[in-house]
């Protein structure tokens, strides 16, 4: 039997890598062919990743499907699904980088620097010495060797897949994030079936295995290059990383295409490939500067995951023939300076200061508990996906972790994992979190989440199908295995380690999970195993659960909100459809009540409730979720130290007033009002004792104002230094700001902070400042006032100031101040702020 599907490719990207992998799972488990086919174009095999997005099947193509052979309508269901589903990927989340010009700072404009300009990919600061990392053929690289028998070749190459295959699951079960996600698709890459068969090919031609690989795998990536589409045109780099990495388990190293780092570098190169970017030693990495790499490019992604400063689209003339031995690095405004003279390193000098005080007063905020200012308590936890996420949650200020993701341990694999592989990772989270709470949220597989091993039949809607908790009894082992491996891993710290069980939509599922974790305890208590019973909760993600809190609670020893589920369900909107995704909106009036109902009927019941969806890790949503009245809010993206640190200025009685007034108003619509409760219910000081400093280093008025800036990012008051300095400039080419009597105010309106803030400065030096009367700057005075705030309150700290200037007997108090205290009180007094 065979059947041929069409489809208009809705994808953003187009068929790039994951839905290529998506439809090749479904294939390599079918009795059918299965082709793909670009109408009127070409075709190729489903089960070949390479082929398939090597199609270049762009947004609004044409194309099809055909299968032929005994399941054909089996698969073209599950297909079918699989399209109409948009591939599980979520419209408008898709993680882009804004692509945005090179700048170069003004300070640096005036003080004449020449610098390199590329394009802005991943932003920080960095600069080392110059490493460079030179680019060549495969072939080129290979050494000559006498050719075996072509069976014995493809016995050689056979086994460096094997080989290969096995590195990339070590590494896989270390790595989380963006590192596991690429590794997950180098894995699926290395079986291509296209590839694989282009080697055999040429080894069975007499061939070496080496130089079958090298020749095979740049006629793909030359394939990939030749694609209209950007994002997959930069996949040929992720197929000259599978041929190093197969070539390496040969035996075969590819020069020195990973130099040693012995200090803090900036690596230099025309391209590098995520595996070479994965090799370096990440503690002595400063930046990158790349040549004409795609801001979608695996290895600029992997450079934002990691944090690490860089710049793409350096001319080719300054990466070959550039001979400095020292880099700084600007991946926010897109530039480099070779070899930085004192001036530059003095100017950037005072970011590293500023970075690590901003560290040093958020680290005061994480050791702590989340408090406000009225002395409520929140806690603040964190997703993570592996003992490194878990280690650095911690490190950020986390109280624990609010949700474990297990799927991932499962996605993407042709069997399931072992229970001893589950308690290595297990074990090693709760270790990890130190003694604080983790909750480990047992597999959600299905719907978007595909498990290849678990051979799902094919559903009409997976979303509304079986999926999380629903497949528990039908693969009850797996889930044994899994409850075991956790269980075993609460020995690292008794009471600490919970169980949440996902999509439970029934009292009786949950009944049912409860008693399976009681079972697997008895097991092994029965086994010598001892450990106090774990406490098991559950998430709330369906609107009929969120509806009858209080008949689960007996049932349930704690709720988390699952609101990415949550909301789509209650809106009856796809989140990866685009066309309805925005009426998913969280902060919808009618969802906030049905979460606030939520929270209080589960408190009524005497039950702790949290929040893990990623409506928790917007800070702006910070006052609704305090208003609320949760008990913890989980979060990725920000560290608990930094939300604690914004907690701290929330009041929640005046948050919770806001929130009731917003929600009792029947023409309130949308989300707009959650900005105007945030700042109803926060109150900040425009000075305080973090934003001033009286032994300031700046000996120009470019590092003056860098400095001031930086006490302003340091005291928590800007995520966006470069942007609030470029705004202070734009201002201060007016006419300067030198007030005279040795006082310069520098001031400006800014999207760049939030609320009125006020960085005081005492030069060690007076500077030459431009002043009205001539005479050097020894006190300064920076104003930075939210755009959008009102104009009046900016002219009226301003002409305060000015005002309280003139007399000689402010100017001289300012003078006699000797502590940052002290000053904080006279201004706060004189200014009335």
């Amino acid at each position: 039997m065979s059947t041929t599907l069409k489809f208009a490719c809705d994808l953003k990207h187009g068929l790039h890598a994951r839905p290529a992998s998506l439809i090749a799972q479904i294939a390599e488990k079918a009795k059918s062919r299965v082709l793909v086919k670009k109408s009127g174009v070409a075709e190729a095999d489903a089960r070949s990743v390479l082929s398939v997005i090597a199609l270049d099947i762009q947004p609004g193509d044409v194309w099809e499907i055909s299968i032929d052979g005994a399941d054909a309508t089996t698969v073209s269901s599950e297909i079918d699904s699989l399209v109409r589903s948009h591939f599980g990927e979520k419209a408008g989340e898709d993680g882009e980088f804004i692509e945005a010009p090179a700048r170069v700072p003004a300070a640096l404009q005036r003080m004449g620097v020449q610098v390199v300009s590329g394009r802005p990919a991943s932003p920080g600061i960095g600069r080392g010495a110059v490493v460079r990392v030179r680019s060549r053929s495969l072939e080129q690289s290979l050494a000559d060797r006498a050719v075996e028998k072509p069976e014995d070749e493809s016995r050689r190459f056979r086994r460096a897949i094997e080989t290969a295959a096995d590195e990339v699951e070590r590494r896989l079960r270390r790595a989380s994030g963006t590192s596991a996600e690429l590794l997950a698709a180098h894995r699926l890459m290395l079986n291509d079936s296209e590839l694989n068969a282009a080697v055999e090919q040429r080894i069975a031609d007499g061939t070496g295995a080496e130089r079958a690989v090298a020749q095979a795998t740049e006629e793909f990536a030359d394939r990939l290059k030749a694609a209209n589409s950007t994002i997959i045109r930069e996949r040929a780099a992720d197929v000259h990383d599978l041929a190093i990495q197969i070539l390496s388990a040969m035996g075969t190293e590819i020069g020195d295409e990973v130099p040693t780092l012995t200090e803090p570098s900036v690596v230099i190169a025309d391209s590098l490939t995520p595996g070479q970017l994965l090799r370096f030693d990440a503690s002595k990495l400063a930046g990158l500067v790349l040549g004409e790499v795609g801001l979608t490019s695996h290895v600029v992604i992997l450079a934002r995951s990691m944090g690490l400063p860089a710049i793409v689209g350096a001319p080719k003339q300054f990466l070959r023939a550039m001979a400095a031995q020292r880099m700084l690095v600007d991946g926010a405004f897109g530039f480099a300076v070779a070899d930085p003279d004192e001036r530059v390193l003095r100017l950037y000098g005072l970011d590293e200061l500023a970075k690590s005080r901003r560290a040093e007063f958020l680290a005061s905020f994480g050791t702590m508990g989340g408090k406000t200012r009225d002395g409520k308590s929140l806690e603040i936890g964190a997703n993570a996906s592996s003992a490194q996420d878990v280690g650095r949650a911690v490190a950020g200020g986390a109280d624990g972790i609010g949700l474990f993701r297990t799927e991932f341990l499962y996605l993407g694999r042709t069997k399931a994992p072992t229970e001893a592989e589950l308690f290595e990772t297990f074990f090693g989270a709760a270790r990890a979190a130190g003694g604080r709470p983790i909750v480990f949220r047992t597999f959600d597989i299905g719907a978007d989440k595909p498990a290849p091993f678990l051979h799902l039949p094919f559903e009409e809607n997976p979303f509304l199908g079986a999926r999380g908790a629903r497949l528990y009894r039908r693969h009850a082992t797996l889930l044994r295995t899994q409850l075991r491996a956790i269980v075993r891993s609460s020995e690292v710290a008794p009471g600490t380690v919970r169980i949440m069980a996902p999509m439970i939509t029934t009292v009786e599922e949950m009944k049912w999970f409860q008693a399976q974790v009681r079972a697997v305890e008895k097991n092994l208590a029965n086994g010598g195993f001892t450990a106090p019973p774990l406490q098991v909760g559950m998430m709330i993600e369906t609107p009929a659960v969120a509806a009858s809190v209080a008949s689960f609670a007996p049932h349930a020893d704690f709720f988390s909100l699952g609101t990415n589920d949550l909301s789509q369900y209650w809106f009856a909107a796809d989140r990866g459809n685009g066309e309805v995704a925005p009426l998913a909106n969280e902060l919808e009036p009618s969802f906030v009540r049905m979460l606030q109902r939520a929270v209080s009927d589960a408190h009524v019941a005497g039950k702790w409730i949290g929040i893990c969806g990623e409506m928790a890790s917007r800070t702006a949503n910070l006052a609704i979720l305090l208003a609320l009245g949760l008990d913890e809010i989980s979060v990725s993206g920000v560290s608990g130290a930094e939300m604690k640190h914004r907690l701290a200025g929330l009041s929640s009685d005046e948050c919770k007033s806001a929130l009731d007034a917003v929600l009792s108003n029947p023409h309130t619509q949308g989300g707009e009002w959650a900005g105007t409760l945030g700042a109803m219910g926060s109150h900040v000081s425009p000075i305080a004792v973090e934003l001033i400093q009286l032994e300031c280093a700046a000996s120009t008025k470019e590092e003056a104002i860098r400095e001031m800036v930086g006490i302003l990012y340091s005291g928590g008051r800007t995520d966006r230094p470069g942007d609030l300095e470029e705004d202070v400039w734009a201002r201060e080419a007016v006419y300067s700001t030198g007030l005279g009597f040795g006082f310069a105010v520098p001031h400006c309106r800014t999207k760049a902070v939030g609320s009125v803030s006020v960085a005081v400065g005492r030069l060690a030096r007076p500077i030459e400042w431009g002043s009205n009367d001539g005479l050097p700057v020894r006190h300064v005075m920076m104003l930075a006032v939210p755009d959008g705030a009102d104009a009046k309150a900016h002219l009226q700290v301003l002409a305060k100031l000015a005002r309280k200037l003139v007399h000689e007997e402010f100017r001289g108090a300012v003078e006699r101040v000797s502590d940052v205290r002290g000053m904080a009180e006279l201004l706060k007094r004189e200014l009335g702020l």
